[in-house]
């Protein structure tokens, strides 16, 4: 029988694309950036790691994409950002962002 998920899963594993949009710079808090390439299994949570402003759990939009609320701040801080899957918590993407506070 053939397995989508697997299938789509084993096609970003090969390809080695992971990404999170916007790459880098400046967000706003409570923005929302997509996390691309991962592969999600059934059940398992995709979280986003703000370091000193938390962990938030993300909304899977398909197999390989999940969107990210960055969390409310009242100051500027840069943060380095851990995105992983709770299927596989060894695989992190890490970037470093500006997260400023809503205007």
């Amino acid at each position: 029988m053939f397995d989508r998920n697997l299938f789509v899963c084993l096609v970003f594993a090969l390809i080695g694309t992971l990404s999170i949009h916007p790459a880098n710079g400046r967000v706003s808090s409570g923005a929302n950036l997509l996390i691309s390439g991962l592969c999600y299994r059934p059940g398992a949570e995709v979280r986003c790691d703000f370091g000193e402003l938390g962990t938030v759990t993300g909304r899977k939009v398909n197999e390989t994409k999940a969107v990210c609320s960055v969390p409310l701040t009242t100051t500027t801080k840069e943060v380095t950002l851990f995105v992983y899957s709770t299927d596989d918590v060894n695989l992190k993407i890490a970037q470093v962002f500006l997260i400023g506070k809503v205007n």
